[in-house]
C-alpha cells in the first residue's frame, strides 16, 4: 500500500541565484510566487544587484502563491568621515560672569 500526501498546488521554484534583481523577481512572479527581497552588502568579488541566495532553493517544490525570499547584493558603502562642525558652537556670556564682572567694594 502506498500513501500519498498532497501539499496542494505545488510548483517548481525557479533557480534565480546569479540573476539581477528585476529578472529574478520576474521569473518568480511568472511562476506564481510572491517575492520578498532582503539586501546585503556585497563583499569583494561579488556583483552588486545580483541575487546571492534564495529560500526555498531553486528546483524545490513550493505551494503556488507562497513567498520566495531572495538576498540581493548592494554596493559596498565606503565609511564616511565624521562630519566636522561647519561653524563654531555659540557661546553665551551672562552679566556678572567672568573677570569682567562688576565688583562690589563696599
Amino acid at each position: 500500500m502506498k500513501l500519498f500526501v498532497s501539499l496542494g498546488n505545488t510548483v517548481k521554484v525557479p533557480s534565480v541565484v546569479g540573476y539581477n534583481q528585476d529578472a529574478a523577481e520576474d521569473a518568480l512572479t511568472d511562476a506564481g510566487f510572491e517575492v520578498s527581497v532582503v539586501t546585503r552588502e556585497a563583499e569583494d568579488g561579488e556583483t552588486p544587484g545580483t541575487v546571492k541566495s534564495q529560500k526555498p532553493g531553486g528546483n524545490k517544490h513550493a505551494k503556488k502563491g507562497s513567498t520566495v525570499q531572495i538576498i540581493v547584493l548592494t554596493e559596498k558603502e565606503e565609511p564616511s568621515e565624521s562630519p566636522s562642525p561647519s561653524s563654531p558652537s555659540p557661546s553665551f556670556t551672562f552679566p556678572g560672569d567672568g573677570d569682567d564682572a562688576a565688583r562690589n567694594d563696599d
